[in-house]
């Protein structure tokens, strides 16, 4: 199963375009979902999904290309299905790693889940349902009637 998912090339385009992004974010400190970016990436994904399709699925293309590595030596095919999966196993990498450049970039710029703001929201909301912990505690072992 996870084999049959690495040779699948819409799974190589997913990590591949949810990766460019992140990776767009990091290098041009633009931010994902701005508004003149995300019809880009849609128009271009639908262009690839649609040229793919074309060529492959409905010219009927894919049955010429196994014939063609069915001919091939096996240690040829071999070779080339570790050259896939290494180049797809590069792409989860990349797309793992541009998450977390995401992340030290908004830890560092103080943005998102990592904004003052919320970091003290979400300290009060801690302060106090330890506080309500604690009473919880005294009352299951009698200590608030003391």
């Amino acid at each position: 199963m996870f084999r049959q998912n690495l040779d699948d090339p819409n799974f190589c385009k997913f990590t591949l375009f949810h990766s460019l992004p992140n990776l767009k974010t990091i290098i041009l400190n633009d931010p994902v979902f701005g508004e003149d970016y995300t019809p880009i990436v849609y128009v271009t994904l639908i262009f690839i999904i649609g040229f793919n399709y074309y060529t492959l699925d409905y010219l009927d293309i894919w049955k010429k290309y196994i014939q063609e590595f069915d001919q091939l030596p096996k240690k040829k095919n071999v070779i080339g299905s570790w050259i896939a999966i290494l180049i797809t196993l590069m792409l989860i990498i990349n797309f793992i790693f541009s998450f977390y450049c995401l992340d030290q970039r908004a830890r560092k710029d103080q943005i998102g889940p990592y904004a003052p703001e919320i970091v003290a929201k979400e300290r009060k909301e801690d302060s106090l349902q330890k506080t309500q912990q604690i009473e919880r505690l005294k009352k299951i072992y009698g200590e608030d009637q003391k």
